[in-house]
């Protein structure tokens, strides 16, 4: 027992001992009072939707959660669409800090954080923190959003759905870009329109959209640009030129040069129709989920985002990720010398675009080079024509389609072009307006 404490060759000296005790005081400590277990995540939960396809004009609920619940500090619900040129538009119920809020947005008067019983909107005016359910009337595709704030933490964290008309959408698969950025869409991934609507022509002598010739789309629209948007400039720090027009595009010489294109040589001018889908894309972690419904259940996407700290001109705030993404359609007619209520139609251009970047990118169009080849594989599109001032529809399907545009970027490198694949573009039960009675459509969200 050489190496025993209890040696009696070697006696235990008196710093032996109290070293001996202090550790075995450290080891039994140890043992007996491990550190605590860090505080849970803080969430917020979407727990339940009545219907997230609802009717024009229906009713529909909304409800979530919190955990641990007694962390809430503040919350407030957002409303986010789409505005027929393109802005985003927003509804709050409660106070967001006002850096989550639009710069022109009146400081709200419907909140009362501290407030912690009564009723909740509809049923009021006031958004209390007790509040856990929202009642809406559905105009048009809408994104939902709840926010919380972590007491513990001081963290905001905010979790979204998106509510889309029944039976009718518009969607692509994988949008594949060369120069990651240009644009600004997300890749590798499918995107589900959240606001989409088609206009066809009703007078072939008459290359303008008729409706938007007057005020406020007079001022916003320029009378000499193809609909929707497009790029005038290859200098990112021009924004690339970014403009809406307000006449049906031309059909470009390189669409005529195809084989899908010569039949419109000296017949066509302009396209006769475009489908425009635009979208708010969320950054975030989104992920797909079972929710009760009224009627059982659905599976929605979700999106949980954090906020992130931006910096511009020297004033650093804090904002949940956000930006327009958008698809054109130009479609040329098929030749006829009457009009047909339902009309095979054949795609003359495709463009992708990010509105706040204003980088637009054609299929026909852009600034090019020889190593991008233009093309739009051949797809099935068919429009409906609306009865007499009514609504019709168009459906289609593009396999596939390049889109391409010579660009500068900020600090003078030069893209020779940036370019991209959308793989898969669909499109089902699209709203139809003539341009002469676009009355409905811009009365919508």
């Amino acid at each position: 027992m050489r190496n025993s404490i209890l040696d009696f060759k070697n006696p235990v000296t008196p710093l032996k001992l109290f070293l001996f005790v202090v550790a075995l005081f450290v080891l039994t400590a140890s043992n007996c009072n491990p550190p605590p277990p860090p505080p849970p995540n803080f969430e917020v939960n979407i727990d339940t939707i009545s219907n997230p396809t609802p009717n024009l004009n229906d009713i529909y609920t909304i409800t979530w959660s919190y955990s641990p619940a007694e962390r809430l500090e503040d919350q407030w619900v957002e409303l986010q669409s789409l505005t027929f040129d393109g802005q985003l538009s927003k509804r709050f119920l409660g106070c967001p800090p006002q850096e989550f809020r639009p710069p022109n947005l009146a400081e709200p008067t419907d909140c009362a954080p501290d407030i912690q019983q009564g009723d909740c909107p509809p049923n009021t005016t006031t958004f209390t923190n007790q509040c856990r359910f929202f009642v809406g009337l559905f105009t048009g595709q809408v994104i939902f959003s709840i926010t919380g704030k972590d007491s513990l933490t001081g963290q905001f964290k905010r979790q979204s759905v998106t509510l889309r008309i029944a039976n009718s959408h518009f969607r692509t698969g994988s949008i594949e870009t060369s120069n990651q950025g240009y644009p600004a869409v997300p890749t590798a991934k499918s995107l589900d329109f959240m606001k989409y609507f088609a206009i066809y022509n009703d007078n072939r002598d008459n290359v303008s959209i008729e409706d938007l010739n007057v005020q406020p789309f007079s001022s916003i629209f320029d009378a000499e640009k193809p609909f929707w948007a497009s790029s005038t400039s290859v200098e990112e720090d021009e924004r690339f030129g970014f403009i809406l027009g307000r006449n049906f595009p031309i059909l470009d010489p390189g669409f005529i040069e195809t084989a899908a294109g010569q039949r419109y040589f000296g017949q066509r001018t302009h396209a006769a129709a475009v489908v425009y889908a635009g979208t708010i894309e969320l950054s975030g972690n989104a992920e797909t989920k079972e929710l009760k419904t009224d009627d059982g259940t659905a599976v929605v996407t979700v999106v949980t985002q954090l906020p992130v700290t931006v910096t511009f001109q020297g004033t650093t705030t804090s904002t949940f990720t956000q930006s327009v993404v958008f698809i054109q359609i130009d479609l040329a007619d098929n030749l006829l010398n009457f009009t047909p209520a339902v009309e095979a139609m054949t795609p003359s251009n495709v463009k992708l675009g990010n509105q706040a970047q204003g980088l637009v990118m054609p299929t026909f169009g852009g600034e090019i080079n020889p190593g991008v080849v233009p093309i739009i594989e051949a797809g099935q599109v068919t429009l409906i024509r609306a009865a007499v001032n009514g609504v019709g529809s168009t459906t289609g399907q593009i396999p596939s389609a390049g889109v391409a545009f010579q660009i500068t970027q900020a600090n003078g490198d030069l893209l020779l072009p940036a370019s991209a694949v959308i793989q898969n573009i669909d499109w089902l039960n699209v709203p139809a307006f003539v341009d002469s009675n676009l009355e409905l459509l811009l009365g919508q969200n």
